[in-house]
């Protein structure tokens, strides 16, 4: 995988299942993905409702939505937002990493 015996040496876990060669290659973590919250989303009006904080945009609540369809709609329209947000959000962090803590080559 164009590492050295010496990048194997100073590897080890990187994350819950990651291995990786320290120094010479990075493994970012920029959050996970919760599509259940998506769904909840959608069947409160892009509304937390543990938090009552508006998260995503109005798309109705469940007891406006009347056919599968619509929750479907308000669904995908929760998706998009949330993944528009997680894909700023990602970008932000690796410029960030790259800027600030580059991986070395493993041929430098």
């Amino acid at each position: 995988m164009g590492k050295t015996l010496a990048d194997a040496r100073a590897g080890g876990c990187s994350g819950c299942v990651e291995t990786g060669a320290f120094g010479r290659e990075a493994f970012i973590l920029t959050g996970y993905f919760n599509l259940p919250k998506v769904l909840e989303l959608a069947l409160h009006d892009g509304v937390d409702p543990r938090t009552g904080r508006r998260l995503g945009p109005a798309t109705g609540s469940v007891s406006t939505l009347d056919r599968f369809d619509e929750v479907f709609a308000a669904f995908e329209t929760q998706m998009r937002h949330v993944l528009d947000v997680k894909i700023a959000g990602n970008q932000t962090i690796e410029r960030m990493y790259a800027r600030l803590m580059p991986a070395r080559s493993s041929r430098s």
